[in-house]
């Protein structure tokens, strides 16, 4: 079994592991049971072993999968926190007991960082799993050049690098009313949601969004627009609501005016920070038109609605912190 706790250095990677989780199993509602444990009482064989590999009485959660016999603990106070360090750790357990998933797996750097460390671990180790890179302070600036001057080989260093805004995890931002909107934002509201990619890991959720975005709007082409900002200059205020998720990167943003709503697409490279906003944005317009009253979701493909229903755990969590 394997065990994971909150630390900062494993922060963004726990906010990925619904994604990955969904890539191992499919519908994780289906396929994947949580159980909570505030009080050490409902699995004492489970707050056993974690009190003699080190642990401290702490609230956790078990999360299995039958149906390849696998299962997992996350430690954490807060609720959603030891659900997503569960499905992270369940996601890493399913991984290394099987070579099947090698080939899934194998494009999240960070991800396959964090099963090789695990593996290396002495059974009882009471070792926080984290990955090996740590939170990058610094900026990152992107290489010179266009993106199809970027090599291969590039990206792949890119990738293995990379530690700052969670990929392929929702995120909602606000930008504070004392602070102007960008003009291509006057009158419209101050939430939007936040999506980052590098072009893997939730591929079967990316080749709907062009379907589900056609579904939503007129034309495609006509009703969303798009803005580039590479250093954080076009854009400072929205620039600097996204840094506090982990860093300062490019970002890109997708408007949509005939609906009054905007999202920001995170990404070193320029097609995949606009691809990630393209996805926040459908999310956006999924989520206005079910408030009010508009599109049954039993229109949109069930990955689409699971996606919708974590933006929606996002902004919840998020309003909770503001709080």
């Amino acid at each position: 079994v394997l065990k994971f706790s909150q630390e900062p250095s494993v922060s963004s990677l726990q906010q990925s592991g619904h994604p990955f989780l969904e890539e191992l199993v499919g519908d994780i509602a289906s396929e994947v049971k949580l159980h909570h444990d505030t009080g050490w009482d409902t699995f004492p064989v489970v707050a056993e072993a974690f009190q003699a590999a080190g642990g401290e009485e702490e609230c956790y959660c078990v999360a299995v999968c039958d149906r390849l016999d696998a299962w997992a603990v996350g430690v954490a106070s807060k609720r959603k926190v030891r659900e997503n360090m569960a499905k992270l750790a369940l996601a890493v357990a399913i991984s290394i007991g099987s070579s099947d998933f090698d080939q899934v797996v194998a494009p999240w750097k960070e991800f396959t960082m964090l099963r090789d460390r695990v593996q290396r671990l002495p059974q009882g180790s009471s070792s926080v799993f984290a990955p090996c890179s740590t939170v990058a302070s610094r900026r990152r600036e992107p290489s010179p050049g266009n993106d199809s001057q970027r090599s291969a080989e590039g990206s792949e260093e890119d990738a293995a690098e990379y530690s700052g805004i969670p990929r392929e995890t929702p995120l909602c931002i606000r930008v504070p009313e004392e602070v102007p909107l960008p003009e291509c934002l006057q009158d419209y509201g101050r939430e939007a949601i936040v999506f980052s990619t590098e072009g893997v890991g939730r591929t079967r959720l990316h080749g709907l969004i062009d379907v589900t975005l056609d579904k939503l709007v007129m034309d495609i082409e006509k009703d969303v627009d798009y803005f580039d900002d590479e250093r954080g200059e076009r854009f400072p205020s929205i620039a600097e609501e996204v840094s506090h998720f982990g860093g300062e990167e490019p970002l890109s943003l997708a408007v949509c005016p005939s609906y009054n709503v905007w999202a920001v697409g995170v990404g070193l490279q320029q097609r995949n920070r606009r691809f990630a906003a393209k996805i926040a944005l459908v999310a956006a317009l999924v989520m206005q038109s079910q408030e009010e009253g508009g599109d049954d979701v039993t229109q949109f493909d069930p990955l689409v609605t699971s996606f919708v229903k974590e933006v929606k755990e996002a902004k919840d969590a998020s309003a909770e912190q503001k709080l």
